[in-house]
């Protein structure tokens, strides 16, 4: 057929009158015009009407998937297959009188091919991407490696196939070559590969997500997960830098992902106080009366006295010396105060462990920890929580005839000094 028609449109240019040396050249030019209509027909049937009806099609359908599509321009992309797949067809009408010229055309033409059919098939996969992401089940999921690795086999399989296509070989030529150089592509693909199997044990065990905030000392990331890639994890520190760890990291490292704290009721607050040794006393009836009108303290005390009175006279306790029998302590009115104080307080939460405590004495002092924790979790508003029970206490600790420990500055010591001379 294709020779049949090449012989008659050489007869037809014989006729006109054309010299048999040029007809070859005219019918070249004949069949490269007949072509370029042909690509730029097949082109606006692909662009005015299958795309017009696509969209059609997609703005009216339920799906978010093809609107996708239509977003990502993948119909637009793949509208350009049909004028390259028609001069594939024909360029052997075309070039028939110029066999060597024929397999230069056909190998470029192959090109354009694969290069348009890779382009549609990668915004296929960003489109797939973006639709799997918009569903709540892949929300937190590391799916963005899956398609990194499968546009990364995409394009090995492209490079083959360009190879194959400029060497004249086919593409099994070419496979059966790969074992040699296997043990290279392993070595230059490490992270990848790493970065793989690392993405599969995340998301079986479910060990990061995009929008946790993490803390990998190790490699200055304390933040929020923006993306979690096949080689790289990307984190927003808190103060706005962003942070690149390799995705292997979080299988052979250890961090610290803070989600448990975020979807718990309250974030902790573990903080202390040192109370100076020296200011620590039995509690006389002067202080004790004094501390009495502090409200949420009274039904302690007053219940507290008669357990200790009771138990002294059963004990017969000489009174004369306080060592003898119980009594109250100021740090130990104080550590209650601050126990009532925290569980009365509106933002911490009742349903968690709340808890004053003292810890092992130090050269600075007795330490008093509070630990609770806050029902607001947002940064910002947690450290005012906790800053304003802190504040508190350091100013109520007087009232309790405690003082606060510090270390002695220049003018404690300048003061102390004077007062010498």
């Amino acid at each position: 057929m294709e020779k049949e028609f090449g012989e008659f449109l050489n007869n037809w240019i014989l006729n006109l009158g054309v010299q048999e040396s040029i007809a070859v050249y005219v019918k070249l030019g004949i069949l490269m015009l007949i072509m370029i209509f042909l690509s730029l027909f097949l082109l606006f049937i692909g662009r005015n009407i299958i795309l017009n009806t696509v969209y059609v099609i997609a703005s009216k359908s339920k799906t978010n998937f093809d609107d996708l599509l239509v977003e990502n321009k993948v119909f637009y992309k793949i509208s350009f297959v049909l004028p390259v797949f028609a001069f594939y067809i024909f360029d052997s009408i075309i070039f028939q009188d110029f066999p060597k010229l024929h397999p230069i055309i056909e190998s470029a033409t192959n090109l354009v091919l694969l290069w348009v059919i890779v382009w549609s098939l990668d915004a296929f996969l960003v489109s797939l991407r973006q639709f799997l992401e918009s569903k709540p089940y892949f929300k937190n999921k590391p799916i963005n490696s899956y398609f990194q690795l499968l546009k990364i086999i995409i394009y090995l399989i492209a490079i083959i196939f360009l190879i194959s296509i400029l060497i004249g070989k086919s593409p099994i030529y070419l496979l059966t070559g790969l074992g040699a150089i296997s043990a290279v592509l392993i070595l230059v693909f490490k992270d990848t590969i790493l970065g793989f199997m690392a993405s599969i044990q995340i998301a079986m065990n479910n060990m990061v997500s995009v929008g946790d905030w993490v803390s990998v000392p190790q490699y200055g990331a304390d933040g929020t997960i923006l993306e979690i890639n096949l080689v790289t994890v990307k984190v927003k520190n808190w103060d706005q830098t962003i942070s690149t760890v390799p995705t292997y990291a979080f299988i052979s490292d250890s961090f610290v992902n803070w989600r448990g704290m975020e979807e718990s009721g309250g974030r902790r607050i573990k903080q202390h106080l040192y109370i100076n040794n020296k200011t620590i006393k039995f509690a006389d009836e002067e202080l004790i009366a004094r501390l009495k009108k502090i409200q949420i303290l009274k039904p302690y005390l007053e219940s507290k006295i008669i357990e200790i009175e009771e138990f002294n006279k059963l004990k017969n306790a000489d009174k004369s010396e306080l060592a003898n029998g119980r009594h109250l302590t100021n740090i130990g009115i104080f550590r209650k105060y601050a126990s009532l104080y925290i569980e009365s307080h509106p933002m911490i939460n009742e349903n968690m462990t709340r808890m004053v405590r003292q810890l092992q004495s130090t050269s600075e002092g007795l330490p008093l920890e509070i630990y609770c924790f806050s029902k607001d979790k947002a940064w910002v508003n947690f450290e005012g929580i906790k800053a304003d029970i802190f504040d508190h206490l350091f100013a109520v600790a007087k009232k309790f005839d405690l003082e606060v420990f510090q270390k002695p500055s220049g003018s404690d010591f300048q003061n102390a000094f004077q007062l010498k001379n």
